[in-house]
C-alpha cells in the first residue's frame, strides 16, 4: 500500500529549505534542484508544487504573512475585548514578539528579498500584495474606533495605516540587520504615536 503524503507538511518543508538556500546561495544562484536537495526530496517532487523559484519566493512571503494575519485578526476583532487603541497596542506588541522570535528567518528573508530585487524580481509588489489584508485589518480597526469615539474623528485612515506599517517595517529591518530591538522603547514610541490619534 502506498504511503500517504501530507502535502501541507511537504510544502512547508520545501519553503523552509528554500528560505535557507535563498539566504545561503543568493536569489540568482538558487535553483529548484538546490531547494530539493536541502529539503531531502527529489527535484521532481518540488516541481509538483512549484514551477520556478519566483513562485517559491511568493509562497514563502504568502505563508509568513498569512500566519501573521490570522493571529492579528484575532487580536483586532476577537473575544479578548478592549478599546480599539488597546487592540492596536496588542497588535503592535504581538508584531514585536513575532519579529524577535523569528529573527533568523526574518534576516534570511531580508537577504533573499534584496537579492531578488537586484535580480529583477518585483519583491515590493509581492510584499504589498501579501500585506494588503493586514492593512485592511488596521483600517477597519481605525474606522471602528472613530465610530466608537476612541479615535479622533476625521483621521486619514490611509495615512495612519501607512505610519503604523512604517513603524512595523522599521522594527523588522532593525531586527533583521542588527539582531535585536528594545521592546519597551519600541512600545513607548508606538504609544506616543497612538496618543496623537486617540480621541
Amino acid at each position: 500500500m502506498p504511503k500517504k503524503v501530507d502535502h501541507e507538511q511537504r510544502k512547508n518543508a520545501i519553503l523552509g529549505a528554500a528560505l535557507d538556500v535563498f539566504a545561503r546561495e543568493g536569489y540568482k544562484d538558487t535553483t529548484l534542484s538546490l531547494i530539493a536537495e536541502e529539503a531531502g526530496i527529489p527535484r521532481t517532487v518540488v516541481y509538483q508544487y512549484y514551477h520556478d523559484k519566483n513562485e517559491v519566493l511568493y509562497s514563502v512571503v504568502k505563508t509568513e504573512t498569512m500566519k501573521i494575519f490570522v493571529s492579528l485578526s484575532e487580536l483586532a476583532f476577537g473575544e479578548e475585548g478592549g478599546t480599539e487603541p488597546e487592540r492596536m497596542t496588542r497588535i503592535y506588541d504581538s508584531i514585536l514578539d513575532s519579529v524577535m522570535e523569528n529573527k533568523e528567518s526574518l534576516s534570511n528573508l531580508l537577504i533573499v528579498m534584496v537579492d531578488a530585487t537586484r535580480s529583477g524580481s518585483d519583491t515590493a509588489a509581492v510584499v504589498k500584495k501579501r500585506t494588503a489584508k493586514l492593512m485592511i485589518l488596521v483600517k477597519r480597526l481605525l474606522v471602528r474606533g472613530m465610530k466608537a469615539g476612541t479615535f479622533k474623528e476625521g483621521l486619514s485612515v490611509d495615512r495612519v495605516t501607512d505610519t503604523f506599517f512604517s513603524m512595523a517595517e522599521l522594527v523588522c529591518f532593525s531586527v533583521a540587520v542588527f539582531g535585536a530591538i528594545d521592546k519597551a522603547e519600541e512600545l513607548e514610541k508606538f504609544n506616543t504615536f497612538l496618543e496623537t490619534i486617540k480621541a
